[in-house]
């Protein structure tokens, strides 16, 4: 995976993903990131895997934040803090 490509696991119609996603791509475009929204129903592996436990971003194997948007985490993964 390319270092800047994030995954964001999540579902039509899932408020959590949508204001996740509303927070994180603003700083994305800023960082020069790209996000990819990959739907986790989309394939029965990925809705096993997530269930309802969305939002989840992650860069490869490394989950960077959970259901809600992270500042925090955000920041520490900007600065390679992960």
């Amino acid at each position: 995976m390319s270092d800047a490509d994030l995954r964001v696991y999540s579902r039509p119609d899932c408020h959590l993903c949508d204001a996740l996603l509303a927070a994180l791509e603003p700083l994305c475009h800023a960082a020069g990131k790209s996000v990819r929204v990959i739907d986790v129903d989309s394939s029965p592996t990925l809705a096993r895997r997530y269930g309802l436990d969305i939002p989840v971003v992650s860069d490869g194997d490394t989950v960077i934040m959970k259901h809600q948007f992270d500042r925090k985490a955000w920041d520490d993964w900007l600065a390679g803090r992960h």
